[in-house]
């Protein structure tokens, strides 16, 4: 009987040992997983990202710019590094809304859980 206990109790080790590792290893695996099921198109960001990279060789390559350059790259786009990319995801004054402070939030919380406070 004893024999029976020490064979249980090592059986019992070793099947946790490989769960343990098989959950590590499907967790980590399933993030990797889901990129398949990503619903934005992988070469969306490509041509923009290209056009970044030209522009910062060509920095590299030339000779310093001067204020006046800088300026007017500034004035293409929203800045002289990114230009035009990804323009609609960035957040500027005109496009936001104006921000809440945490006592107006608390306000409006308490508005919705107590009607008429």
């Amino acid at each position: 009987m004893q024999t029976l206990n020490i064979f249980r109790a090592q059986f019992v080790k070793a099947f946790m040992a490989v769960a343990m590792c098989a959950f590590i290893l499907l967790g980590t695996a399933y993030p990797a997983m889901a990129f398949g099921n990503s619903s934005s198109d992988s070469s969306q960001g490509l041509v923009e990202m290209n056009e970044m990279k030209e522009t910062s060789k060509d920095a590299v390559r030339n000779e310093p710019r001067n204020l006046q350059e800088v300026q007017n790259k500034a004035k293409q786009g929203s800045n002289a590094v990114q230009g035009n990319a990804n323009l609609e995801k960035m957040n500027a004054p005109a496009n936001s809304q104006q921000p809440k402070t945490v006592a107006e939030q608390a306000e409006d919380i308490l508005e919705n859980v107590i009607p008429g406070r």
